[in-house]
């Protein structure tokens, strides 16, 4: 999601993905985090290293009750 400023106009852009259920999603979650999907391990140790760039720690998701 990106918001833009310009010339006294503001935009909010946001992509909708294809998510096509749970064979589409490889890495993230299609269900409001009920299933977290990461079992591509290259994709794993890329998201770790933009993670150590951005100063980002691991942590557990911890969903919220309803």
């Amino acid at each position: 999601m990106s918001l833009v400023d310009y010339r006294g106009f503001r935009l909010l852009a946001m992509s909708i993905l294809p998510v096509l259920g749970s064979k589409s999603i490889v890495y993230g979650s299609d269900n409001y985090g009920h299933t977290i999907h990461n079992n591509d391990f290259v994709l794993n140790k890329m998201m770790e290293q933009a993670a150590k760039i951005l100063n980002i720690k691991q942590h557990m998701y911890a969903r919220p009750s309803s």
